[in-house]
């Protein structure tokens, strides 16, 4: 509270020397006061200035008063007077009493307020409309800052506050020192990972006012790079039984026909009139190094007719060939390339042809021979086609480590290279690097990369499950960097709602009028339709955190820019506002429908607002507090369903009994426990 000592002294005088001599001009200024927070209140007292029959008092404001309105309401009592004037306005007496309003800007004033034939009284004041100001010029908007070489963070900017002044600056809670001009720069070190810088200025009736600025702070890796470790799965031996009933299913559906008729064609002597079997069964057992694979084809039946020349004639014979079952028995290695491919071959490789039997009257043994060979060399390419063409392709399709896929229409482009597969008799371990990327979109900024943070891939007991599934959060940055690079997440925000979405209010100028102020009716009518569009500076980063909602997603610097945007004419920007949004994500799966648990913190930072002076504590408030309130507006199935498991098509296969939860050395992983069925 600032006072002018030399406005007080003067006071005093006037007060003695006017005590006692009723004819001279005197002024009486009783109790007094000091800034009182809403500027309400304060010690009782009477300003007072009398001369003979005349007499002036002013009741409101006070001496020295803080008040918190850009007008001043001066408002008291006279006698024998028609007209006060207060700083040159005039006010009238009406019945003994005079209000008028003085409209003043922030800062120290001296209100003067008389009567003819009065003395003035001098009332000095401090008008503080408005909260401190706080402008950052460092750190930027978006930082992105490399370890190693932005290992220090400048904050510097200036705070002022015309009223009543500062009391304190706080940067991240810290009071730091502050210039004569309010200026002020403190450095840190940020944290690894998203930062967020909060500036607060103070002043002295209670007021702040505060700045905010996003960062993300770390190691970056090109777009399209490979996440080491980003993929690490468990099977159970037990997932290899389900794998063979998808597999027989398939080679019945007519699989195992066209294999044989592969290996059917002109032999000359012998015609091959007809090929049936009885069924087909495969048997995937894992053992120490490989995959062991059996496979029977029962109740091989070969319809032939052979020719054979003599030396006066040709001998024809037709009859049928058996064998039940053909049997193929290989163990199947696989080999991991430098480059992350696979390489795929069999040791071990043995087939038999049990109950083998030529059903061929009158066949001569030469005949015979040649039938026997030729069936047995037409049953062992069969079974090894079935191997190699069907279950291997099945298997270990190299078309499944490069995949395509389409997001809010993006077009992402997903790699795998293996880093281990391997067999023990327990099961099957794999651990695989990832690399997804996608066209950058012009209306994002530039970075340097994805986000990374190195981890090893996790230990992989046993899972409670057939098969355990490990994603790391570097592959969930990875996705979440290349959307916000490709532009996903630049969407308007206004279509979106009007797609489905529903909110208690119109989406208009008049709704948003009473929050940053009636000048926007200046620029448009009560129904001008609104529109908000979302400009991410910074992607988004997940974290693997303790507790039910395990996943952390800092959402930093998301601008939101808002519009008039009337029917027919042009969109006006009248307001950006920057918003910190701390997303804790629980999953849950539920009969194989995917749900979610989801708590929301938000923090706004109106950015610009080049049409007029907006009230900034209103719309910060209101739309970090619409945030915050979004799991109750989505209420407690707004998202559950999102991705239903039970709708997974894979080689087949359907899951089942699927669980998902934190998992991995440092909670760096999240893990999917899921059960695999053979779909009829």
């Amino acid at each position: 509270m600032k006072t002018t000592p030399i406005l007080l002294l003067a006071s005093l005088l006037i007060a003695v020397t006017g005590c006692g001599d009723s004819t001279l001009t005197a002024t009486t200024s009783i109790g007094g006061v000091a800034g009182v927070p809403g500027g309400q209140g304060g010690a009782a007292g009477v300003q007072q200035t009398r001369a003979g029959n005349l007499s002036l008092t002013v009741e409101a404001p006070q001496r020295g008063q803080v008040l918190m309105g850009s007008e001043v309401v001066v408002n008291g009592t006279a006698q024998g007077l028609a007209e006060v004037t207060v700083n040159g306005q005039v006010a009238a007496v009406t019945q003994g009493a005079f209000r008028v309003a003085v409209p003043l800007l922030d800062g120290e004033h001296v209100l003067t307020v008389g009567g003819a034939g009065l003395s003035p009284l001098e009332i000095p004041i401090v008008v503080d409309a408005e909260p401190p100001t706080v402008t950052l010029s460092s750190p930027e908007r978006g930082a992105f800052l490399m370890q190693g070489r932005d290992d220090v963070l400048v904050v510097r900017g200036v705070a002022t506050n015309a009223g009543t002044g500062l009391e304190r600056v706080e940067v991240d809670g810290q009071v730091v020192p502050v210039g004569a001009d309010g200026a002020f720069e403190v450095t840190r070190r940020p944290s690894v990972g998203p930062n967020v810088v909060s500036v607060t200025a103070f002043d002295p009736v209670g007021r702040s006012t505060e700045a905010l600025r996003g960062a993300l702070y770390g190691q970056f890796a090109p777009y399209g790079s490979q996440t080491d470790g980003a993929v690490s799965a468990r099977l159970r031996a037990d997932t290899f039984d389900v794998l063979e009933q998808a597999i027989v299913g398939a080679l019945e559906s007519g699989a195992v026909d066209a294999l044989l008729a592969d290996n059917v064609g002109d032999f000359g002597q012998i015609e091959v009139r007809g090929i049936r079997y009885d069924r087909v069964a495969v048997d995937l057992t894992p053992v120490a190094g490989a995959l062991r694979a059996n496979i029977k084809i029962y109740g091989l039946r070969v319809d032939v007719k052979a020719e054979q020349s003599l030396l006066i004639t040709t001998v024809t014979v037709t009859g049928k060939v058996t064998a039940d079952p053909a049997e193929l028995t290989a163990d199947v290695v696989v080999d991991v390339h430098p480059d992350g491919s696979l390489g795929v071959r069999l040791t071990g490789t043995q087939v038999a042809l049990h109950s083998f039997n030529l059903d061929i009257d009158g066949i001569l043994d030469l005949i015979a021979g040649l039938v026997e060979g030729f069936v047995r060399d037409l049953a062992e390419d069969a079974l090894m086609d079935v191997l190699n063409g069907f279950v291997l392709d099945q298997l270990f399709d190299p078309a499944m480590l490069n995949q395509q896929a389409m997001f809010m229409g993006q077009t992402l482009d997903f790699g795998l290279k293996v880093r281990q597969l391997a067999f023990d008799a327990q099961g099957a371990t794999l651990v695989a690097d990832a690399g997804v990327d996608t066209m950058a979109a012009a209306a994002v900024p530039p970075s340097p990369g994805m986000w990374v943070t190195p981890s090893a891939p996790p230990a992989e007991p046993n899972p409670p499950r057939m098969v355990r599934l490990s994603l790391s959060d570097d592959l969930i940055n990875a996705l979440l960097a290349t959307f916000w690079r490709g532009g996903a997440l630049n969407v308007n925000l206004t279509e979106l709602l009007g797609d489905g979405g529903s909110l208690p209010v119109a989406l208009n100028a008049g709704f948003l009028a009473a929050l940053v102020g009636p000048e926007l009716l200046q620029h448009g009518t009560a129904q001008t339709p609104l529109a908000m569009e979302l400009r991410p500076l910074l992607p988004p980063v997940a974290r693997i955190q303790d507790g039910d909602r395990f996943l952390k997603i800092d959402a930093n610097e998301m601008m939101l820019d808002l519009y008039l945007a009337p029917e027919g004419g042009a969109r006006v920007k009248f307001a950006s506002v920057s918003l910190m949004i701390g997303l804790d994500v629980g999953m849950r799966l539920v009969d194989g429908a995917l749900s979610f648990d989801l708590g929301v913190t938000a923090r706004a930072d109106l950015a610009e607002e080049p049409l007029f002076d907006i009230d900034d504590a209103a719309i910060e408030g209101a739309l970090a507090g619409l945030l915050s309130q979004l799991p109750t507006l989505l209420g407690t199935s707004g998202l559950d369903g999102l991705f239903d498991l039970g709708e997974v098509d894979l080689l087949g296969l359907g899951l089942a009994n699927a669980g998902i939860r934190a998992d991995g050395q440092g909670r760096d992983y999240v893990s999917f426990d899921v059960d695999l069925t053979a779909n009829p």
